[in-house]
């Protein structure tokens, strides 16, 4: 399939960076619409201007000195922030609405289009943040097939043109997808060995759910589409891909564009992941690893609101270890620490996974039983307190039982009462318990 001058000059001229092409004179042949954009210049004003004329602020400087030796010695060359924040008088709004000067990354290198002719190809790209450059493709590309400019020279120097794309550019079939023509970053992003038989593009994309939404989407192919995809690749494995409808030769074809998100991918799943651990963190109590009061009392309130449109019951179990200061006292606190610990752990095996267990604040636990009545609450708190009676701790030589009081709070959701009152309830029938002797369980019903 030849690339058409109109289709390689129009790939640029979408490019989600800047592009300036000047010749052997540094005057100024091509002057991209991304750079139109950033600057507020036409290239209509600017195409035959020397590129130091526009801007005599680049008279002597560094940007100058790599383009004279780029065009002298064919030598690439890039100029980053770090020693030229801003080479070009580019902007951007912030999030005020103010213009500002975005850091930019400039590639410089020699484009031969003979023995003779050579031109210098600038590629500018803006750095301030990834966002930015997503946006830029997906603009440009989406504006590819609305791009004509008529441009006079050899399909050689387009093709020059189109490689030396710092982005991934390829053409596909509309059918199955088979790329036709890719340049060098495709093949680099898709590692791709012999770019005269790229294959299709179906077999770099190892996730059926990304192969499927591209099919759905060439069935009709109306307008430009930006996707999210995993790439069969170690190196890059997700990239931002564009695909645009054209007509190539007759046939209906897609314009494709690919850029590299592996970092900004990998970031986000980091920030997820912290975020979870800080979430979970927060409702989570650090030493025994059961739930919070503060997660507890978000349950209660949320369960409240489910059981009062079913006129259910709400029922609370309170906790608390008998003699607990005693055991800190007689063993010491990092043995009462374990015995918290081993609480949680004896009670977390006996409660089903729909109910919530945390621990409101030094020895006391609470549980918040889901779909249950005063009969079923009490036979879950004897399960308990028969566990954790048969399940003593080891020290030094010995075994050391330990034993929990437990009140019973069962409470007609239709009451509607506050949650510190159902909280105080269950705290009366657990004094009652630990008042009556100890390893024991008491209703509030009892109380009254």
């Amino acid at each position: 399939m030849k690339l058409h001058p109109d289709l390689a000059f129009k790939c640029l001229d979408s490019s989600p960076c800047g592009y300036i092409l000047l010749d052997a004179n540094q005057r100024i042949c091509f002057w991209n619409r991304w750079l139109e954009q950033f600057s507020g210049l036409s290239s209509l004003d600017l195409c035959g201007n020397l590129l130091t004329d526009i801007f005599p602020s680049l008279r002597n400087s560094r940007l100058q000195d790599t383009v004279v030796l780029a065009l002298e010695n064919g030598l690439p060359s890039i100029i980053t922030p770090k020693l030229n924040r801003h080479p070009l008088p580019l902007y951007s709004k912030d999030a005020t609405g103010k213009n500002i000067i975005f850091p930019q990354v400039l590639r410089i290198q020699c484009i031969k289009h003979s023995e003779d002719v050579r031109f210098c190809l600038i590629q500018v790209e803006d750095v301030s943040a990834a966002f930015h450059r997503e946006h830029h493709l997906r603009q440009q590309t989406a504006d590819l097939h609305q791009q004509k400019q008529a441009l006079g020279e050899s399909e050689e120097r387009f093709r020059s043109l189109f490689s030396a794309a710092p982005v991934g550019l390829f053409i596909t079939s509309k059918d199955d997808l088979t790329i036709h023509l890719c340049n060098e970053h495709t093949c680099h992003l898709l590692q791709i060995e012999d770019s005269t038989k790229p294959g299709s593009l179906y077999e770099f994309l190892p996730r059926h759910a990304d192969r499927q939404l591209i099919r759905e989407y060439t069935v009709k192919a109306e307008k430009p589409t930006t996707f999210t995809v995993q790439i069969e690749s170690q190196l890059h494995p997700w990239g931002l891909l564009s695909l645009s409808p054209c007509n190539m030769d007759g046939e209906s074809a897609l314009i494709g564009g690919l850029l590299d998100i592996s970092r900004r991918v990998e970031a986000e799943q980091v920030a997820t992941e912290a975020y979870r651990e800080l979430e979970k963190l927060s409702v989570t109590d650090f030493l025994t690893g059961a739930y919070n009061r503060r997660y507890f009392v978000d349950a209660v309130e949320t369960e409240m609101k489910r059981q009062i449109r079913r006129n259910e019951n709400i029922v609370i179990l309170m906790i608390d270890i008998d003699h607990f200061k005693q055991i800190n006292d007689t063993y010491g606190h990092v043995f009462g620490d374990q015995a918290l610990k081993h609480l949680v752990k004896i009670c977390s095996q006996q409660l089903r996974k729909v109910d919530t267990f945390a621990r409101l604040g030094g020895e006391e636990f609470a549980v918040l039983l889901l779909d249950n009545n005063e009969r079923g609450a009490l036979i879950v708190a004897e399960k308990l307190r028969s566990a954790i009676a048969k399940s003593p701790l080891p020290y030094n030589d010995k075994m050391v039982t330990l034993n929990i009081s437990i009140g019973v709070n069962c409470q007609p959701a239709h009451k509607q009462q506050s949650i510190t009152t159902l909280l105080d309830q269950a705290d009366q029938a657990l004094y009652k318990a630990k008042t009556t002797g100890r390893n024991r369980i008491v209703s509030f019903v009892e109380c009254n």
